[in-house]
């Protein structure tokens, strides 16, 4: 069985050092899609996002601490986000 974590501070810093492997992540989503966007990779405590229903799952509308990934496209506004919630913690 793998080892749990259960310190928030060393989570907040192992996601901080895997901010390069996600954002080769979704590099390779985005070739592999044949997308032209531009995106951002970031992680805060105080990203706002609307009430969302993932099946069973709703989560209200607030501020929650995430990875937000926002894609642009090359010429124009930005089109759309992915947002993965931090699951786990109270």
């Amino acid at each position: 069985m793998g080892k749990y974590m259960t310190d928030i501070d060393e989570a907040r810093k192992l996601i901080e050092t895997r901010i390069p492997e996600i954002e080769k992540i979704v590099a390779g989503v985005i070739e592999e899609e044949g997308g032209e966007y531009g995106y951002t990779v970031e992680y805060g405590e105080n990203v706002a996002f609307p009430t969302k229903e993932y099946g069973s799952y709703v989560y209200p509308a607030g501020e929650y601490e995430a990875i937000l990934i926002p894609l642009e496209k090359e010429k124009g506004p930005k089109v759309k986000f992915f947002l993965f919630e931090w699951l786990g913690w109270s």
